[in-house]
């Protein structure tokens, strides 16, 4: 992931803002705009009161996504012999359901209307569709959480549709179509070739290193496919001895990241509460967004305002 970072927008980026001369650019390399703002990407809406207004059973069922039935007529003898069926209140129920209260409804397909609380394939696989449109979420480890759900709504938002809580039922259509969420990948030469052992314990002394490498090859794999160990082991029961067994030539399933062509964008924008890099075609529309590392020692973060970028090194080494 750090690499994904570095090659889109770190590296030798040089701000006219620190810079004492003015810089020229050709025509074609006309510099866009970098803001750095202090607040969230975008505002919440304030919150409505719980108490106002309440949504009926009846409301609640027409959010149902249960397929539509022909009306039957009971007779009230007919209608004391019908079973209750679990979790279904009688219709003179008074109880009200709250208008954001979750309501878990499970599907034919078996998708349910509630995010899974512990590891789950579907969380993972909705991770792999975000990365591969370049929305990431951070790291693809099958686990929801906050970075998930921003970034799946900030997804949504730039398609033009409905933020959702969780995943809804377009969008899990989306990831039922999406080819080969999972590949097998060999270990070669090269990834071997990454693996420098220890990392030095200051930056100075890392920086004198001709490669700074990964310490284990488990680290290099999970990295190149945008997750994490404990992911891959969870994917790869049968390596027992974790990192250890890892060798040229080891077959292992992982995430499919190959991610859609990078729109240019036209302007970046940092935030620094929600550490988000995100970035806006010409139209004004999101193309890409991902979480970013932001100065750990608060005194050193970057002064909010306006900045354009006049140089850049693409994929510097």
């Amino acid at each position: 992931m750090k690499r994904l970072i570095a090659g889109l927008m770190t590296g030798a980026l040089v701000f006219a803002a620190m810079a004492q001369d003015e810089v020229s650019l050709p025509p074609e390399r006309e510099p866009f705009r970098i803001i750095i703002e202090d607040v969230p990407e975008e505002p919440e809406a304030t919150p409505k009161p719980r108490s106002t207004p309440k949504a009926t059973k009846k409301s609640a069922a027409k959010r149902s996504t249960k397929p539509a039935v022909q009306p039957v007529t009971l007779t009230p003898e007919e209608e004391a012999d019908q079973p209750v069926v679990e979790g279904q209140a009688p219709e003179t129920d008074p109880e009200v359901l709250e208008e954001d209260e979750e309501v878990p409804v499970k599907l034919n397909c078996g998708h349910v209307l509630t995010p899974p609380k512990t590891f789950n394939t579907e969380v993972m696989i909705l991770q792999i569709f975000l990365d591969r449109h370049n929305f990431s979420c951070g790291v693809i480890d099958g686990v929801w959480g906050r970075t998930s759900r921003d970034a799946m709504q900030a997804w949504q938002r730039a398609q033009g549709l409905k933020r959702t809580p969780w995943v809804d039922v377009s969008l899990y259509s989306l990831l039922a179509e999406m080819p080969d969420p999972l590949i097998r990948y060999t270990i070669t030469a090269e990834d071997v070739a990454q693996v420098t052992g220890p990392m030095p314990p200051t930056w100075a002394e890392r920086a004198k290193l001709k490669l700074m490498g990964y310490e284990t090859l488990g680290a290099c794999i999970a990295e190149k496919f945008h997750t994490s160990e404990r992911t891959l082991r969870r994917l790869n029961p049968a390596v027992v001895n974790w990192p250890d067994d890892l060798t040229k030539g080891t077959v292992l399933v992982v995430p499919n990241v190959q991610v859609a062509a990078l729109e240019m964008p036209a302007s970046l924008v940092i935030s620094l509460e929600e550490c988000v890099l995100a970035g806006f075609n010409n139209q004004g529309s999101m193309c890409v967004r991902f979480p970013c590392s932001i100065a750990r020692n608060k005194a050193h973060l970057p002064k909010v305002g306006e900045l354009k970028v006049i140089n850049m090194a693409p994929a510097p080494n």
